[in-house]
């Protein structure tokens, strides 16, 4: 005997990220000179962790080079 309200129950979301989706980042936690974050904090007021994130990736990228 059906309650009659088994429309109302929402569908099991499927859990993960999927295809096509940018690589998960990992949490960590990093300490870094005063004026380093002083500079990211007043050229990149609002979008300062990603520009250290770009140039963190920049910097690996060079180094990658390098080593070839």
């Amino acid at each position: 005997m059906t309650t009659g309200i088994e429309f109302l129950k929402l569908p099991k979301r499927r859990m993960g990220r999927g295809p096509n989706k940018k690589p998960i980042l990992v949490n960590v936690s990093l300490r870094i000179p005063q004026e380093v974050l002083d500079f990211f904090t007043t050229q990149y007021p609002y979008t300062k962790q990603a520009k250290i994130r770009e140039a963190l990736i920049e910097f690996v990228k060079k180094q990658k080079g390098k080593d070839r």
